[in-house]
């Protein structure tokens, strides 16, 4: 949660009750910048007042009083009272004429110890919002380490899983390509899913035909049409052997092909459908 505050606003209830006693009330940097303040005797706000007699004294000391000249103002001097905000890079700074001291002095410092601690703690409330706010970062980050370390963990064994998957590719397609028969895999959709170099020796197809993702309807229709499949109707053939295969009519058989050789042929089922 991050909440932006004029400083100014910091000081405004209490600036129109000091206005008589010509009291002054800012807000300094530890660089000198002005942040805020009530009056100009100190500067406007955004005003460098560290080239000032003012500023070295109260870098000085974590808190006191000095008698300066004004350092918008050097005509007049002032009874300047500060003190560092622990922990945050601001000096509150309370100033009035030297000429104003005597009349009002008991009054101005109580309200000057009443501004201080006002400040103090809005500025402690927002130092302990964002020190709660740095430990839910630190939280967050403390989960996104583990998080990490689960990713890690995770990718190890996605890779080690991978590499045995591709150990198991290449193992059955070095069996696949030093087998003697030829060999197809179609999935549950009919689709070729792999074969071997042996198939296209023996059934003579090109590569046209043969390729990943192929269907199994479109391999028959190519091998009706080169008359693998006899003289008979090229499209009732098809269908017939498109039927045996849904209907799971696997085994065994012969074919004689064009060229007078004779293969065997064996379909098998696999558990996850397909052939």
């Amino acid at each position: 949660v991050a909440a932006a505050v004029d400083p100014d606003d910091l000081m405004r209830p209490v600036v129109d009750a000091q206005r008589e006693h010509a009291l002054v009330l800012a807000l300094v940097g530890s660089d000198g910048v002005v942040r805020a303040a009530a009056g100009g005797l100190l500067g406007a706000v955004g005003q460098d007042i560290s080239a000032s007699a003012l500023f070295p004294g109260m870098r000085a000391a974590p808190r006191g009083t000095l008698s300066v000249a004004s350092p918008a103002l050097p005509a007049q001097s002032l009874y300047v009272a500060f003190r560092h905000v622990p922990e945050v890079p601001l000096i509150a700074v309370v100033a009035v004429p030297e000429r104003s001291i005597a009349a009002a002095i008991r009054e101005s410092r109580l309200n000057t110890l009443a501004v201080a601690a006002a400040i103090t703690l809005v500025l402690l409330s927002l130092f302990g919002a964002l020190l709660l706010e740095i430990l839910r970062r630190a939280r967050r980050e403390g989960e996104r380490a583990r998080e990490r370390v689960e990713l890690e963990d995770a990718n190890r064994e996605m890779a080690r899983a991978k590499r045995q998957a591709d150990e198991k590719s290449a193992l059955l397609e070095t069996t696949l390509a030093n087998l003697s028969d030829g060999v197809t895999v179609f999935d549950a959709n009919y689709r070729l899913v792999t074969w071997n170099d042996r198939l296209e020796d023996l059934l003579n197809l090109p590569g046209t035909v043969l390729f990943e993702g192929a269907a199994y309807e479109s391999i028959l229709r190519a091998q009706a049409a080169e008359g693998e499949f006899g003289e008979q109707d090229r499209e009732a053939e098809v269908r017939r052997r498109l039927d045996m295969v849904r209907a799971g009519s696997f085994g065994i058989y012969e074919r004689t092909r064009p060229d007078g050789r004779v293969i065997e042929s064996k379909r098998t089922s696999l558990p996850g459908g397909g052939f």
